[in-house]
């Protein structure tokens, strides 16, 4: 995949029913992207005959039946905390190879793609300076985005319709994609289990709207919550709306960011409108600076409270790995006095809960 966009994991008949949702509108200077995503399409339909199906031995569904996520708003540490679960040798992962290219990652890894793709140098992933390559911890919502041709994710390649694919989310009372959504993510992780054979670790903040469509799926799913305090959440989220060029849009338009932080408040509010349907046991909610400061104790909490084996080879992966062992968090800019006070609303739900003070929110 030489576009590193995940829409070339769709098959061609899919692409070109994208393109005409949009007119077709394809910024001049995104050209040559979309011409190889169109290549890579085509590559994608013919290696989808050869996908095998993914029959699970009974083992297998054992595993499959009870995946934990990673929940969390966008620039809270999802990614930081996937990775650190991902050491867990006794636990699986999608890697940005299976999750841009969800109908053909089995093929793609029985004719030895992976590790060919695998030798290519790792490089920023477009939103902040966290180092990705093919094999790598992804984000599963790309894979279910390919599958559906639904999202929120759709909305930040083509800007000009943002809003028209985010209300292509439970977060619309409207949105008639749920039983297709759950379908996709049914297969999706079938073919993970399939692949790898241990339990799957998966990580999508837009999860957060979608714990009743999961436990529909997975009634034994295990979560992981991440906050973060948000004035520093919205001085990242800031950061990364005010970028010149926001990957993986292929239209010039701008995305504002006030976008971004209407759909934290959004999810947010779907997120502790739902969260009791999660079994007590099943559930942790961590903070971001607790991890950071004191990340062996955290990981502890985290297999002690949902059963999960393995915590000694996560500790002993962690400690070799430089990029985790010696993780630090970036700076921003101050916010202004309007943006200290919309904070306040924007995050509301995380006040009522006493999961932050407001009074410490501003100065830590």
């Amino acid at each position: 995949m030489i576009s590193h966009s995940f829409l070339g994991g769709c098959k061609l008949g899919d692409w070109i029913q994208i393109l005409r949702e949009n007119h077709f509108r394809i910024d001049t200077s995104r050209l040559w992207q979309a011409f190889l995503i169109s290549m890579e399409t085509a590559v994608t339909s013919a290696l989808s005959c050869f996908e095998p199906d993914p029959n699970l031995t009974e083992s297998q569904q054992a595993m499959w039946r009870s995946p934990l996520l990673i929940l969390g708003l966008p620039r809270s540490g999802t990614t930081y905390l996937q990775n650190l679960m991902a050491s867990n040798p006794q636990l699986a992962f999608p890697t940005r190879l299976d999750c841009f290219n969800p109908y053909t990652f089995l093929v793609r890894h029985r004719w030895g793609i992976d590790r060919l793709w695998g030798l290519a140098p790792r490089r920023s992933r477009g939103l902040d300076n966290v180092q990705v390559g093919w094999l790598t911890p992804e984000e599963d919502e790309f894979a279910l985005t390919v599958l559906t041709r639904e999202g929120p994710w759709l909305g930040v390649c083509f800007p000009e319709r943002y809003q028209e694919y985010v209300a292509q989310s439970p977060l619309n009372s409207l949105w008639t994609g749920a039983d297709r959504w759950k379908q996709a993510l049914k297969i999706f992780t079938q073919k993970l289990t399939h692949r790898y054979g241990k339990p799957i670790v998966l990580k999508s903040p837009l999860h957060m709207m979608r714990i009743p469509d999961i436990l529909a799926v997975f009634p034994h799913a295990r979560f992981v919550t991440i906050f973060r305090n948000p004035l520093r959440q919205t001085q990242s989220t800031l950061s990364v709306a005010s970028k010149q060029a926001v990957w993986p849009s292929l239209q010039a338009t701008r995305i504002e960011s006030q976008k971004y932080l209407e759909g934290n408040q959004r999810l947010l509010e779907r997120y502790f409108e739902t969260r009791h349907q999660i079994p007590a046991e099943n559930l942790i909610e961590i903070q971001y600076e607790h991890l950071v400061a004191s990340t062996s104790e955290t990981l502890h909490r985290i297999h002690n409270k949902l059963g999960v084996p393995g915590i000694e080879g996560v500790l002993a992966a962690t400690a070799q790995n430089r990029e985790l062992s010696q993780y630090q968090t970036n700076s921003y800019p101050e916010l202004t006095a309007s943006e200290r006070e919309q904070i306040r609303e924007i995050y509301a739900p995380l006040y009522k809960t006493r999961i932050y003070s407001d009074a410490n929110d501003l100065d830590h």
